[in-house]
C-alpha cells in the first residue's frame, strides 16, 4: 500500500461505536471492533486489522464530523493514519503513514 495517499472510507462505524473505540484504545478488556472498509482502487477495499483510535475532535461542530488519528494494521503491517469520517453519512477520507 502507498502511504502519504489518501483513500476513501465506506461504510464506517456509527458515532456512538467511534467514541467507544476511543475511550477503549487502551484498554485490553474493552475491545471495540471497528468495521471500516477503505476503498483502495475502484472496487476493491482493504480490511483494517488492530484499528486503534488515539486521537478525536470535532471538524465542524455540527456533531457528526470528525477528525481522527491513530494506528491499524493492513496485512500484517502498521501503519498510523489521519482521517476524517462523518458518522452521518458513514464516510469520509483516510492517509496512512508507515
Amino acid at each position: 500500500m502507498n502511504t502519504n495517499e489518501k483513500f476513501n472510507i465506506k461504510n464506517g462505524p456509527s458515532k456512538h461505536v467511534l467514541i467507544d473505540a476511543f475511550k477503549y484504545a487502551y484498554d485490553p478488556a474493552g475491545i471495540i471492533n471497528l468495521d471500516f472498509k477503505v476503498e483502495i482502487s475502484k472496487g476493491e477495499y482493504a480490511k483494517l486489522d488492530d484499528f486503534n483510535i488515539i486521537a478525536i475532535s470535532h471538524e465542524d461542530g455540527s456533531g457528526e464530523s470528525f477528525n481522527l488519528s491513530g494506528w491499524c494494521r493492513i496485512n500484517g503491517s502498521y501503519y498510523s493514519f489521519t482521517a476524517y469520517y462523518s458518522t452521518k453519512h458513514r464516510e469520509g477520507v483516510i492517509e496512512f503513514k508507515k
